[in-house]
């Protein structure tokens, strides 16, 4: 009898040091959020239109309207979780950029993806990037690894794109706490502004500036905004273009008040197209941009309904089960849309009713 114990105590013993084993040399996750620079008074784009709409120049306008309770387009629709738990804040305040990346860390994020934004009338990086330049200036035991995300506001030349754009691009992007993959500095291309024909140009200018900055290969990613390509689509791009693989912005709705549950029921299907290329699949807390109706978007579009944590909480378990299926291609990295989306309602920075909600959702499930 004392025998048979001693089998069953060293079986359970052997079993106990083998799922140890297992978690242990379960893949380490990767998990990013894209982070916007708008929320301070360089942001002239949505100056001008709340000035328009609402009567005053306020970066929050509409936003803020629709969190305080007005409804002036008539959606019916509750907006309290539109209001940070920060306020309505100055992204230029460095107190604001240190407590963002303080959540990031505490919630076990691992870079930022910033929006770099080309302005093509001045000629000149964009004075909505102003807060990146914040984030830089932090001491180094606050900060949070990043990449940047070229978007040109317009259209630009190939010549400009090369002579210009990607120098400054570059020397935004030359900082050791620079987010590498593999060594390999990374960079979500959003939109270039380029004319189709001078894409692989574009592509192959980004690619020798940034090798020859950080002595390493980048890998460029082309960044899809919804999940519709085609496989004969994605095919041409990535033979065509000049790029390293793919990543998305989000994870959109297909109609007008679609539920949220609906939107994440596709989600693997539109993850699998990319399956057979290197990428970094995107998730979505959510898109709801009425609040920013005439602000921000318009005409509207798309949009979904019944948004909640709990649905993003339950959903999580898939994305990581996808992310161990598909190591090879994607490294373990997943990219959220996003850390402080207000106007569209990609929002994992706490907010006033919900607190830290969605990034304790996302810290329990992927980390």
């Amino acid at each position: 009898m004392r025998s048979s114990v001693r089998k069953w105590i060293f079986a359970l013993f052997l079993l106990s040091v083998g799922c140890a084993q297992q978690q242990k040399s379960a893949p380490d996750l990767k998990v990013g959020a894209w982070y916007f620079t708008a929320w301070h008074a360089g942001n002239h784009i949505h100056l001008d239109s709340t000035q328009k709409i609402y009567g005053s120049s306020d970066v929050w306008g509409g936003i803020r309207d629709h969190a305080e309770g007005k409804d002036p387009f008539g959606w019916k629709t509750d907006y309290a979780a539109r209001e940070p738990q920060l306020g309505f804040y100055n992204q230029m305040d460095p107190a604001v950029i240190r407590q963002h990346l303080q959540w990031a860390r505490k919630y076990n994020l691992d870079f930022f993806g910033i929006y770099w934004y080309w302005n093509s009338v001045l000629h000149a990086p964009d004075d909505i990037n102003k807060p990146f330049q914040v984030l830089k200036e932090v001491d180094a035991q606050e900060k949070l690894p990043f990449f940047l995300a070229p978007f040109v506001l317009g259209a630009v030349t190939l010549q400009e794109w090369t002579e210009k754009v990607v120098p400054a691009f570059v020397q935004d992007a030359r900082d050791q706490n620079y987010y590498r993959v593999f060594q390999r500095p990374l960079v979500a291309v959003l939109y270039t502004g380029l004319p189709n024909a001078d894409l692989k140009a574009g592509m192959d200018a980004l690619r020798s500036q940034m090798k020859k900055a950080f002595g390493q290969d980048p890998i460029l990613l082309f960044t899809l905004y919804d999940d519709t390509a085609t496989p004969e689509v994605l095919q041409y791009i990535f033979d065509q273009v000049g790029i390293d693989g793919f990543t998305c912005l989000h994870f959109p709705p297909h109609a007008p008040a679609e539920p949220y549950t609906e939107t994440l029921k596709r989600w693997e299907a539109g993850s699998q197209k990319l399956a057979k290329y290197p990428h970094m699949p995107c998730i979505s807390v959510g898109f709801d941009p009425r609040p920013w109706y005439k602000v921000g978007t318009d005409p509207l579009g798309n949009y979904n309904t019944g948004i909640s944590a709990q649905a993003f909480r339950s959903f999580l378990p898939r994305v990581r089960t996808y992310l161990r299926q598909h190591l090879e291609k994607t490294s373990g990295h997943v990219m959220v849309y996003a850390f402080n989306e207000w106007g569209e309602g990609g929002i994992l920075e706490p907010s006033r009713p919900l607190g830290d909600a969605y990034l304790r959702a996302l810290s329990e499930a992927l980390k």
